[in-house]
């Protein structure tokens, strides 16, 4: 889902776009997953790296003045639902109904853009 207003902070703030880069890499991923039903070596790879720079993006976007509360507020809440992911797929890799537990939260995230596009 492309966001027109995580699109403007981006343009403007470099910490913001690093977020939102890995932030579509990683929801681009869940869609990926919904659609197959499944995981390949290669999405693990990506799932795992992109969560580390999504993790470490976020801590520079909570610190960074220049951004409103209202980026923070978003990339905190987004960046938890992922947190959650990761916890269930470290501790069952993919098991049954991983799949679609990213699916899942795949619309849980897709309804707080919504969201977001909506309060503006």
């Amino acid at each position: 889902m492309e966001n027109d207003l995580l699109d403007e902070v981006s343009r403007r703030n470099i910490v913001a776009k690093g977020w939102v880069e890995h932030y579509r890499t990683l929801m681009d991923l869940l869609s990926k997953v919904k659609d197959s039903g499944s995981f390949s070596g290669n999405d693990v790879n990506v799932f795992e790296d992109e969560i580390f720079h999504l993790y470490r993006t976020f801590e520079a976007v909570a610190q960074n003045p220049g951004l409103r509360d209202w980026f923070k507020e978003f990339a905190e809440l987004q960046t938890g639902y992922f947190a959650g992911l990761e916890h269930y797929h470290t501790k069952y890799e993919d098991g049954p109904g991983m799949a679609g537990l990213f699916s899942e939260t795949l619309e849980e995230l897709k309804k707080n853009e919504r969201e977001l596009i909506q309060r503006d």
